[in-house]
């Protein structure tokens, strides 16, 4: 397993990898105790920070930047241990249905194997930051093994050890599960679909039917928490019929529609897998704007309603089959239906079709040798084909991931009308110099998605680099940032790059001059009057432009502006180091005593992981011995400062 994926872990960085990753430079090298839960509550990904994944990437770096192999090499070794308990999990549902002991040990090698081979996870494995979702795996298929095997270890009847069990398996390991991804919270459901299942079908073989003391227990065990995941997601509902897109290019009840036929698809890559690159770049896909539009809508409803349907009225006749196909729709519950986030991703398939070789392998693997059959009549050497051919695309496909610029040439050859896939290979081009070749890619993303940011935002860079008018291109992205709503933490992002890429000496069409008449044009924008963190952003740079100019009375202001906007001190604190650079000692102290420290959450227990951060940043004082040790380096700058040598300002540094 380690020959197939070992090319794929000499391959880059990618996408989301770097800002979640750059965690890890945030506070200096993690190494106090301080450091580490600073850390750990500095986490954005959804509401819990999914701080166990995070305090896996310390495995393999405690600063950034840093490099990927090692974070590759974890993720490996995640996706060896998930096979692993899937095994164990398979094979207890196995021994559940009755199955004898030594074919059930075989099939759940078989069905293991075909997941644990298949190439779709090569996307999931190789790309770091999914590490995420392989821990939710983990825990997921924990909790789950464990939850079977004690309910068919032990009569369903009231029983302490039982009761623990159930409970360590559905409340200890869903909530390590959630603490790496919010989708953990699915646990509950997954049981339910088991109990309703194959764990239905242990107990009609039983010889007393479970009591009622056990079923009370069950019901508050896993009826409860699962019932509550699908109040939270019925609760979002009403969203389905309010038509609000937010920064998205379709609506709720759009994205709920065009996720029946992103399912299909899916289970198609899963049943027909093809040589490939496993591309992460799939915002080509076409948005289902009505039952009928396009026409595929609503037969892939329709479908799914049949075979869920199907599903539940045979559970008792064929109980892996159903759990399979069950298991599968309940584990896109959150993530592929009507929640605002990108439409389509491999690795949301990662724990949902766990259960979906059980079947193939139940089917592949004799219940008895057939005596005088020859040996290539037999249906496991059509399993050892399978298996090899499974094998040899994800080697392949691996191949592709160890080799960046070779993966970006295959993910625009598979998906020619993704906006990011030409984005992506474009930036390949222009790293390299061939900027004409770089500029052609960029504009073909710009006739597929006018309004994309990083391609208009790209636009201005290189034609610049090529020497032309940057007029064009700024008109673009001021048109774009008008024109639709952006995601604010994004658009801050790249618009940061943007202005970097312009003051860093690369770009000499570009005086700080210039790059201030744009600073102030974006601030007139939609995104700016919409989006503090880009009115943040705005200030920022204009005081560092200021800055360069030495203009500094206008830079004091504009930080002053930062602090009127934000009060936070990791924000302005960075104004205050800045001005003194510069030698702005007195600038640099009056900023300083307009700050607060961070000051403690709000009474009862916090909603969200910045919560959390900011109450222990409040509990530590972090803010104030980085205040105090500022204070005492600019006074001690001062004071080595002959008077007449000292810097002053003839004006108030801050309003």
């Amino acid at each position: 397993m380690s020959l197939l994926y070992w090319p794929g872990l000499s391959g880059e960085f990618i996408f989301d990898d770097w800002s979640n990753l750059a965690l890890l430079g945030q506070y200096g090298v993690i190494d106090t105790a301080e450091k580490l839960w600073l850390y750990l509550s500095s986490g954005f990904s959804g509401p819990t920070g999914r701080p166990l994944s995070h305090l896996s990437f310390l495995l393999d770096a405690r600063t950034w930047p840093a490099e990927p192999w090692p974070f590759k090499r974890t993720n490996l070794l995640i996706h060896l241990l998930n096979s692993l308990l899937l095994w164990g999990l398979l094979r207890q549902l196995l021994l559940a249905v009755g199955t004898p002991a030594h074919r059930s040990a075989a099939v759940a090698v078989l069905a293991t194997g075909l997941w644990l081979l298949h190439p779709m996870w090569v996307s999931t494995t190789l790309y770091v930051v999914q590490r995420m979702a392989q821990l939710s795996a983990l825990f997921s298929l924990l909790g789950l093994w464990w939850y079977v095997w004690a309910r068919t270890s032990h009569a369903p009847r009231a029983g302490w050890p039982l009761y623990l069990h159930m409970a360590l398996a559905v409340g200890g390991c869903g909530l390590l599960a959630v603490l790496s991804k919010e989708n953990g919270a699915l646990l509950p459901v997954l049981v339910l679909v088991l109990e309703i299942t194959v764990l239905a079908a242990h107990d009609r073989r039983q010889p007393h039917p479970p009591t009622a003391a056990f079923r009370t227990w069950r019901a508050v065990c896993v009826g409860l928490p699962a019932a509550l995941v699908l109040g939270y997601w019925l609760a979002l509902v009403p969203s389905l019929w309010g038509g609000e897109a937010g920064a998205r290019a379709f609506t709720p009840y759009e994205r709920l529609l065009t996720q029946g036929r992103v399912l299909w698809d899916y289970l198609a890559a899963l049943a027909l897998p093809k040589p490939g690159g496993g591309s992460l770049y799939n915002d080509a896909v076409v948005v289902s704007t009505g039952w009928f539009s396009p026409w595929t809508t609503a037969f892939a409803w329709v479908a799914w309603a049949v075979v869920a349907g199907l599903a539940l009225r045979w559970r008792t006749r064929w109980p892996l089959a159903a759990a399979a196909v069950l298991f599968f729709l309940a584990g896109h519950l959150l993530e592929s239906t009507f929640l605002q986030l990108e439409l389509y991703f491999e690795h949301r398939n990662y724990l949902p079709a766990a259960l979906l070789g059980l079947p193939v392998a139940c089917a592949l693997w004799p219940k008895a040798p057939a005596p005088g059959r020859p040996w290539w009549a037999d249906r496991r050497v059509l399993a050892v084909l399978l298996l090899t051919g499974l094998a040899a695309v994800t080697a392949q496909r691996a191949n592709v991931w160890g080799q960046p610029f070779v993966q970006a040439l295959r993910w625009v050859q598979e998906q020619p009308r993704s906006p990011r896939a030409l984005h992506h290979l474009s930036n390949f081009w222009q790293r390299t110099g061939h900027l004409e070749e770089a500029a052609r890619l960029n504009r073909l993303a710009l006739e597929l998605d006018p309004n994309g940011l990083p391609w208009v935002l790209a636009s201005v860079g290189l034609d610049c680099q090529q020497g032309q008018p940057p007029q064009a291109g700024v008109g673009r992205l001021l048109a774009t940032l008008n024109a639709v709503a952006h995601q604010p933490q994004i658009a801050t992002a790249q618009l940061n790059q943007l202005f970097a890429y312009l003051t860093d000496g690369t770009c000499r069409g570009y005086t700080p001059a210039q790059v201030l008449v744009l600073v102030h044009e974006v601030r007139t924008s939609r995104l700016a009057r919409d989006a503090q963190p880009v009115q943040v952003l705005l200030w920022q740079r204009e005081a560092q432009l200021h800055l360069q100019q030495k203009r500094y009375v206008e830079a004091a202001q504009a930080f002053g502006q930062v602090r009127q906007l934000t009060p936070e001190p990791d924000v302005n604190l960075l104004g205050v180091a800045q001005l003194a650079t510069h030698g702005q000692y007195r600038q640099a102290l009056a900023l300083l005593d307009t700050l607060q420290p961070t000051t403690a959450a709000a009474p009862g227990l916090p909603r969200n992981m910045p919560a959390v951060h900011r109450w222990y940043m409040a509990k530590v004082g972090y803010h104030e011995r980085e205040m105090q040790r500022l204070r005492q380096a600019l006074l001690d700058e001062l004071k080595d400062l002959p008077l007449d040598a000292q810097p002053h300002s003839p004006e108030p540094p801050v309003r």
